[in-house]
């Protein structure tokens, strides 16, 4: 199973994990996604560039996968469910993060993987009309 998010250009992304949640940044409460990278895969500057350029994300759609038993049959199904997500434009940042797996104990140390790590803010519904207006 693959996770990705495609973007307005048509660049596919594999993510290991998705986060929303809702933050105060830059004066305003404001929905936040955080998109969860392979550090095998992708490298800061890459993530960080394409963050970077407002074109690319102005639109970003996940595409989610999930195992699921099919009753008639019992094979696996694979279903996608695709969410899209307008003006989430404003990069919050960009960082490498060591996130544990596996904890250790008194007998092995705990098993870390490194990833990239993007957040971004979807911008107000004001800012968004005055960007509009100003042709940016």
């Amino acid at each position: 199973m693959s996770n990705k998010i495609k973007l307005i250009d048509g660049t596919e992304l594999d993510i290991v994990k998705v986060d929303g949640e809702r933050t105060f940044y830059q004066n305003a409460n404001r929905d936040t996604l955080k998109f969860v990278f392979d550090k095998n895969k992708y490298d800061l500057n890459s993530i960080d560039s394409i963050f970077s350029d407002i074109n690319k994300i102005q639109t970003i759609t996940i595409l989610l996968q999930q195992e699921t038993i099919n009753p008639g049959t019992g094979e696996i199904d694979i279903i996608t469910s695709e969410y899209i997500y307008n003006d989430y434009v404003l990069k919050m940042s960009i960082s490498s993060e060591t996130i544990v797996v596996e904890e250790g104990d008194s007998t092995k140390p705990p098993v870390t993987v490194e990833r990239i790590v993007a957040k971004v803010a979807q911008q107000t519904y004001i800012e968004k009309m005055l960007s509009q207006l100003l042709g940016a």
